[in-house]
């Protein structure tokens, strides 16, 4: 995945600003970590949703879509990041709680980007037909990319079924109907999807394309079958989400996402390029749950530098490790991609690590791949160890 020499310099030029801990709108990119007031950048709140000064990673500041009470809703517009300018490929990634509400958390929020035409963009908190499960907001936006987190069953998993007669989500049961981990996609004689699960759906222009189930209710930070990030009554840690779309020679769009460090979808699909915005929407009824954003940034049209090959020699190999690993827990003004900073968050940490791991295992062979997916996330010193021991495989490829 590429950005332009262009818009890397000016990233870098926005992370010198970052000191401190501002946030930064830049061209090509930004990075927030929201210690200071969004608002002041143009970001509009809507319902329920709010900005706090802290009480997010590293006790900064945290965006509220919705509490863990009963009734709420909220949108979060942000002002049009490429003053414009049609986004033909990006990589956005940010940090989400999610949980310590009811039994059965409710209802869900979605991570959207949205063309300028999008009714959100006006706080409108119904995104389609009153009615129709496209209409919720935890079921992504009508219009651009959206990336749905539906924590309750409201439509049913059999679609010659009553949504009213359905199991609850982490019974036996509901395993059995399609509310197991990779909830398969039923579709009609049109080939839409008709089937409903918790878990994540994926939206484009208000079609769903994709849903990945995640069945298990309140699991901790580290169970990638769970949308919550640790049981209830307990701190809830942050999860990172990664969407990536990268345009293709043949006129489609490659999307990759993944959370918990878990692939939810990877593949290509028909998707128009145009000016966005974000739009963060959500709710909860008789039921609830946090939903929370920390850490966004967003890095757009990636032409001519590598991401995860810090040191530009056109392949990512143990070099490139090596700079990421001499960096850790590095931050100030003179952290930038080329110090290791995957994300272009103004410091280089294990979320870094966990995004140049899976890069390198795409671009470096199937042997090297299973033997490094089969490990858990270690330390970067024991990857290091391991990556020398296999250095005899093929490990790398030139682009």
């Amino acid at each position: 995945m590429k950005i332009s020499s262009k818009q890397l310099l000016a990233l870098v030029a926005g992370m010198v600003l970052m000191v401190g801990g501002s946030q930064v709108f830049g061209q090509g990119g930004i990075a927030l970590d929201f210690s200071t007031d969004p608002e002041d950048r143009g970001v509009e709140f809507f319902g329920d949703s709010e900005w706090r000064q802290t009480g997010g990673v590293e006790n900064s500041g945290f965006l509220s879509v919705t509490d863990a009470i009963n009734g709420q809703s909220g949108a979060i517009v942000f002002p049009d990041l490429a003053d414009g300018e049609a986004l033909t490929s990006f990589r956005i990634s940010a940090d989400l709680r999610v949980g310590d509400g009811s039994d059965r958390p409710a209802d869900g929020f979605s991570f959207n980007l949205v063309t300028p035409d999008d009714p959100l963009l006006e706080g409108n908190l119904i995104y389609s037909g009153i009615g129709t499960e496209g209409s919720l907001p935890e079921e992504g936006s009508t219009t651009g990319l959206g990336i749905g987190f539906d924590e309750w069953q409201s439509g049913p998993t059999d679609p010659n079924a009553g949504s009213e007669d359905l199991p609850l989500p982490g019974d036996p049961a509901a395993l059995e109907v399609g509310g197991d981990q990779t909830c398969p996609n039923t579709r009609d004689d049109f080939g839409e999807i008709v089937n409903d699960c918790v878990g994540l759906s994926i939206r484009v222009d208000g079609e769903l394309i994709g849903q990945a189930g995640f069945p298990t209710l309140n699991g901790d930070l580290f169970d990638n079958t769970s949308l919550q990030t640790g049981p209830q009554g307990e701190e809830l840690g942050f999860a990172r989400l990664v969407i990536e779309l990268v345009a293709q020679e043949d006129g489609t769009s490659n999307l990759f996402v993944s959370y918990k460090d878990r692939t939810v979808f990877d593949q290509a699909i028909e998707y128009t390029p145009s000016p966005g915005q974000f739009v963060f929407g959500g709710r909860t009824g008789g039921a609830n749950s946090n939903h929370h954003i920390d850490n966004i940034s967003l890095v757009t049209d990636f032409v001519g530098i590598t991401l995860g090959d810090f040191d530009m020699d056109d392949d990512i190999d143990l070099d490139d490790y090596g700079i990421l690993l001499s960096n850790m827990d590095q931050f100030g003004q003179d952290i930038n991609f080329s110090a290791g900073d995957i994300d272009f968050s103004g410091s280089v940490d294990l979320a870094d690590f966990a995004d140049f791991r899976r890069i390198f295992l795409q671009e470096n062979g199937m042997a090297l791949s299973e033997a490094l997916a089969a490990e858990s996330v270690p330390e970067p010193s024991s990857l290091l160890m391991l990556l020398f021991g296999l250095v005899g495989l093929q490990l790398r490829r030139r682009r």
